[in-house]
């Protein structure tokens, strides 16, 4: 954490090695990625976009959605968190490799 929640607000530095990800997720109030180092996806119910060094990606409140490093590829991203995060279940390997295609 870079600042653990206060007024709403966490901030944190998150680590990805290769194909790993996160859960689907959602954030009450929101949540900006931005992409530090290496490449990664972000994806929710409408597609998967590619993200690399510099981009930044934003999710609306209460969006169902996952982030994680690519298949070969290590990423580094902050993230701004508004509001509390709903864990949802564990994205399938079949759910990450339309992310490859």
């Amino acid at each position: 954490m870079v600042m653990a929640p206060t007024d709403g607000v966490a901030i944190g530095n998150n680590f990805f090695a290769p194909c790993s990800r996160t859960y689907w997720h959602s954030h009450v109030g929101g949540q900006l990625l931005i992409v530090m180092a290496g490449e990664g996806h972000v994806s929710d119910e409408n597609g998967i976009v590619t993200v690399r060094a510099g981009d930044m990606v934003w999710t609306p409140p209460g969006v169902r959605h996952w982030h994680g490093a690519a298949d070969d590829r290590f990423m580094l991203h902050t993230s701004v968190t508004l509001g509390a995060t709903n864990w949802e279940s564990e994205v399938t390997d079949a759910e990450y490799g339309e992310a490859r295609a």
